[in-house]
């Protein structure tokens, strides 16, 4: 079963998996991508950035901005839900 589908209820949100680390990032990119049978490069043309640079985040060696991460997860129907605590 994918990783994405293992630590979610539905493919909409990404909830409770933190912290993770750019390997697990990359691998929930993946593998939602190839569930909706889309390519790097389509994904990478849809998010407005380089196949590079998809390449790169799915293989956990580049480390995106917010707002990459944002713009891809959007692509792959997916939710970026950030936590901040305190602590105090």
């Amino acid at each position: 079963m994918p990783y994405f589908l293992k630590n979610t209820t539905n493919f909409d949100k990404i909830r409770n998996i933190f912290p993770m680390n750019n390997q697990q990032i990359g691998k929930i990119i993946q593998e939602r991508r190839d569930y909706l049978n889309l390519t790097q490069k389509d994904v990478a043309e849809m998010a407005g950035i380089t196949f590079k640079s998809i390449s790169e985040i799915e293989l956990g060696i580049r480390n995106p901005s917010i707002n990459t991460l944002k713009s891809i997860l959007d692509v792959l129907g997916l939710e970026l839900s950030v936590q901040i605590k305190s602590m105090n």
